[in-house]
């Protein structure tokens, strides 16, 4: 089992003693143990879980296999951590930048007497989050597990929907099916959207029903053991257009180009590039509307993305959706997604459900 704080002391920048981590999933992440709270103080040879007693005996059994980490019952937090600062002599202190408020640094610089708390965090958040980037081989096992709940699921959805259901009827069943195989709860609010509805890539399912001629796009998720799975299927109900087909069958090249080029070493902008200038060029110009993919892990959306923004390049390990959409408003959406896990000669695609169009 990879000691991934043992990783992360090691890659701390000179000029940081001690790094002060409080997010839930960060959390999670280092001591692959869930709680509502606590204070993880990681330094350079050794790192301390302050939590309080609602937590402390489960915790104290979880992280056992943590490398040189001492769990440490909750008492005066402030005063817990600058001992511990203080016993090991830091006199910097990192923070995540993202998830510390100006209200929280305010009260650390006052209550952490003689030790400087780094204003910008020291760039410890985007440390973090390139290690999380990478996944290890538990990770990966996970995050197929999670696929393989969300793949059950569509499949038991082809059976199950009928027209006059409604888009909320739909949603409903995606989650307690998923929780039926396992799943912990949704990676996020499914979304189930028929008929123009569909054109809208994050609709909120309504009480519009099914009928003869629409597409409804199914975008959901599992969570396995705390991590995410994420795919979308768009299928037909009954007797669907030429111009349904056809904006099908673009969407559909347009993944399967992209995936094809997916390895490591790849800059994700040309990945999204290759899928948007193909739908581009099949006269939807301006009608693929989001990135083509996110990263994903203990979080549905995690660093990097697909987008023409993007300055990150592809690692093995990095796991990544695949999403392109054509998105027509007032008349009808399609969205194909997989997940993928990048490799050094390609990807490994996690998701198993067909991508043929399918009507029900």
């Amino acid at each position: 089992m990879t000691d991934r704080l043992s990783v992360f002391a090691g890659n701390l920048p000179r000029g940081i003693d001690a790094v002060l981590i409080t997010s839930d999933f960060n959390r999670r992440y280092f001591l692959r143990f869930s709680s509502s709270s606590g204070t993880l103080v990681v330094t350079r040879d050794k790192s301390y879980f302050i939590i309080d007693g609602r937590y402390f005996e489960a915790t104290r059994e979880a992280v056992k296999a943590v490398k040189n980490c001492e769990v440490v019952l909750q008492q005066k937090t402030y005063d817990q951590i600058l001992r511990l600062l203080q016993k090991h002599g830091a006199k910097t202190l990192g923070l995540e930048e993202d998830h510390t408020s100006m209200g929280d640094f305010a009260r650390l610089c006052e209550r952490l007497s003689g030790i400087e708390v780094l204003p910008d965090g020291g760039g410890i958040g985007k440390i973090i989050a390139c290690q999380r980037t990478v996944k290890d081989k538990s990770e990966i096992e996970r995050i197929q597990k999670s696929q393989d709940i969300t793949d059950e699921t569509f499949t038991h959805l082809l059976n199950y929907i009928k027209p006059g259901f409604t888009e909320r009827e739909i949603a409903f069943e995606i989650q307690r099916f998923m929780w039926s195989l396992g799943s912990q709860r949704p990676a996020f609010e499914p979304i189930v959207a028929a008929g123009a509805n569909s054109s809208k890539p994050h609709a909120v399912p309504t009480e519009n029903k099914i009928k003869d001629g629409d597409f409804i796009v199914l975008d959901f998720g599992a969570v396995f053991m705390d991590y995410c799975s994420d795919m979308t299927r768009t299928v037909g109900v009954g007797n669907v257009s030429a111009k349904q087909r056809e904006a099908y069958g673009v969407v559909l090249e347009a993944q399967i180009s992209a995936l094809e080029i997916i390895k490591s070493g790849e800059a994700c902008m040309y990945v999204d590039k290759i899928a948007r200038d193909l739908i581009d060029k099949s006269g939807y110009k301006g009608l693929f509307a989001h990135g083509l993919g996110h990263s994903l892990g203990l979080e549905v959306h995690e660093p990097p993305s697909f987008s023409a923004g993007s300055e990150a390049s592809l690692k093995p390990g990095v796991v990544m959706s695949v999403e392109p959409g054509i998105y027509i408003p007032g008349e009808f959406g399609v969205r194909i997604e997989d997940l993928i896990a990048v490799t050094e000669t390609g990807h490994l695609n996690f998701t198993r459900s067909t991508k043929e169009l399918i009507m029900i």
